[in-house]
């Protein structure tokens, strides 16, 4: 249930704008460890971020583009840390 926007302003069709892209840049793991990404912490973007905060609590304040695609790009090394 977390994919859902609750508001018009953060939504693409009724999903948090940028999950989807999010979410397919997991690739292959388990919807347990595609859970785990989204709801676990995260201190840095591109930047260290003032406190840690969850890759859906980001999507969640309406995500700008660039934040989407740092989201992306840490989401396909996690992908590939845990296929090894």
């Amino acid at each position: 249930m977390l994919q859902f926007a609750k508001n018009d302003a953060n939504s693409e069709k009724g999903l948090l704008k940028g999950f989807s892209e999010v979410l397919s840049s997991l690739g292959h793991l388990s919807d347990v460890r595609r859970c785990g990404f989204f709801i676990g912490k995260i201190d840095t973007l591109d930047h260290y971020l003032p406190q840690s905060t969850t890759p859906l609590s980001i999507l969640q304040n309406g995500a700008t583009a660039d934040e989407i695609n740092q989201l992306c790009r840490i989401a396909k090394l996690r992908g590939m840390q845990d296929a090894e």
